[in-house]
């Protein structure tokens, strides 16, 4: 292939039928007043940072999903529970979610760790909880958060005494450093709107699935990005994990993965492997089983009246199109 990089399709998932879901305008149209209130309040908290890390705080803000707020806002509405406070809160969950992505990424996705990058992560966490002051539950849950992403981080496999089981940790790293953000988010919301202990658990656990929907995709089209480029640093995910496993060079190419370098003829094997091994039908697959267990969960809330607009955040998760 003389190192050529092949263009990736990303798949997405099966299209649901015309009308029968809202577009992300048309679920911001719903939440008002309390999202605009809600970015209101973000874009407050961002202009109080200082000077030296405001650059790097508007660009997480302005690549922000806003997933986490929307489901909280989204849940809180149905039962009317308006007020400065719920924006407040949904903009607290948006900062935690943000703030993750920062810290996450350092390891991750081989982000600069530079000064100005910590303090974003650490300035966003702050500010995240300083927006929870008055509620206990709200902070004892970011938290148990915090404190699970960090654990998320640090247990990463050793190569030592056989290869690891990266499919495996790599989902539990997505569930503790991402997914349990917006499990937090239908979690709060549904103890906010004081919906019984059942509901609250089919909320939770369908933020959790929505969580996992989301991100799962996004390994895919991130894992597609890294080999388009030239000389890529490569980090581990769930579709390079896959292809590991189904390629006789996995252990070989394994050590790109330690060292983070990649030379052409590992990149161009690499990418020959994809092209053989097919890892996003794999990952599409892992996909769909978190979207049809969220649809599960959502579908003993159907008579709910808000049930068509969470569907909506399911099937733009799904699609990576919030």
């Amino acid at each position: 292939m003389n190192g050529k990089v092949i263009e990736f399709k990303p798949r997405c998932l099966e299209t649901v039928e015309a009308g029968s879901r809202f577009s992300r305008e048309e679920i911001l149209d719903r939440l008002q007043p309390e999202a605009g209130q809600m970015e209101r309040s973000l874009q407050q908290e961002i202009s109080r940072a200082p000077e030296m890390i405001k650059d790097s705080l508007v660009s997480v803000f302005n690549k922000g999903r806003r997933q986490c707020p929307l489901l909280f806002l989204a849940i809180c509405k149905l039962q009317e529970k308006p007020g400065a406070d719920v924006c407040r809160l949904a903009a607290s969950l948006e900062l935690l979610s943000m703030a993750l992505e920062v810290h996450c990424g350092f390891e991750r996705y081989h982000i600069d760790l530079s000064s100005d990058n910590l303090l974003a992560g650490d300035f966003l966490f702050s500010q995240a909880l300083i927006l929870a002051a008055g509620h206990p539950v709200f902070i004892e849950g970011m938290s148990e958060v915090i404190s699970g992403a960090a654990a998320a981080g640090v247990n990463k496999p050793s190569r030592k005494p056989r290869r690891p089981n990266w499919k495996g940790y790599l989902l539990q790293r997505i569930a503790s450093q991402q997914a349990s953000v917006t499990a937090l988010s239908g979690s709060l919301g549904s103890w906010y709107a004081n919906y019984p202990s059942p509901e609250i658990e089919l909320y939770t656990y369908f933020g959790y699935c929505l969580g996992m929907t989301l991100h799962i995709k996004r390994e895919l089209l991130f894992a597609e990005q890294q080999l388009r480029q030239a000389a890529p640093r490569l980090a581990m995910s769930l579709p390079l994990a896959w292809l590991l496993e189904k390629s006789p060079w996995g252990a070989e190419l394994e050590q790109v993965f330690y060292s983070g370098q990649c030379t052409p003829r590992q990149q161009e094997i690499l990418i020959e492997e994809w092209e053989r091994t097919k890892p996003g039908a794999g990952i599409n697959t892992i996909c769909q089983s978190y979207y049809q267990k969220a649809e599960s969960a959502l579908a003993q809330l159907s008579k709910n009246p808000g049930y068509k607009l969470l569907n909506s955040l399911l099937d733009l998760s799904a699609n990576d199109i919030l």
